[in-house]
């Protein structure tokens, strides 16, 4: 991702870093957050990589349901709330995770990686994969609708992504 794209980023959830840490979460994200530790748990999957934590109120729940889970975030302040909740976190971009090839079992996007743009978003999905040890579980959410591209944005047309329910499956 381009540096002037993830400045902005930073400086927008840096700015919303509190609001956002007093938010309720949804249902529907608690459902399918619980529905993936789940899975994690039955086949005894041991860390998560968190892309785009936020203030870290799913990393916290993974975390508390067992799994080492280390929390990333391009916005400082985001990354301080993690901490602050006992979390590992780190200050990192999703486009160069700084990790060795296969270093978690999971990793867990939800509403994060919709800021990237589609030109770039296979790299990144390819970067995932690389952390991802064989038989490692990958779960990406994205809001659909109007197709744009921006800091907040960044969403898929419903052309672009059509489930219907939830899906899981493992990266190769």
């Amino acid at each position: 991702m381009n540096t002037g794209l993830k400045q902005q980023l930073r400086e927008s959830y840096d700015k919303e870093s509190m609001s956002r840490n007093g938010q309720e979460t949804q249902t529907w994200k608690v459902e399918e957050r619980q529905i993936f530790a789940d899975l994690l748990l039955r086949d005894n999957k041991k860390s998560l990589l968190d892309l785009g934590a936020g203030p870290g109120r799913d990393s916290l729940f993974f975390h508390q349901e067992g799994l080492s889970t280390l929390s990333l975030d391009l916005s400082t302040e985001m990354v301080g709330l993690c901490r602050e909740k006992g979390l590992a976190a780190e200050v990192m971009s999703f486009d160069s995770l700084a990790f060795a090839d296969e270093s978690f079992d999971a990793a867990w996007a939800l509403n994060s990686l919709l800021h990237v743009p589609k030109s770039e978003i296979i790299n990144v999905l390819e970067g995932i994969k690389r952390v991802l040890r064989a038989g490692g579980l990958f779960f990406m959410g994205v809001y659909g609708g109007v197709d744009s591209e921006g800091v907040w944005e960044g969403f898929f047309t419903d052309e672009d992504i059509q489930v219907k329910g939830s899906m899981w499956f493992p990266l190769m």
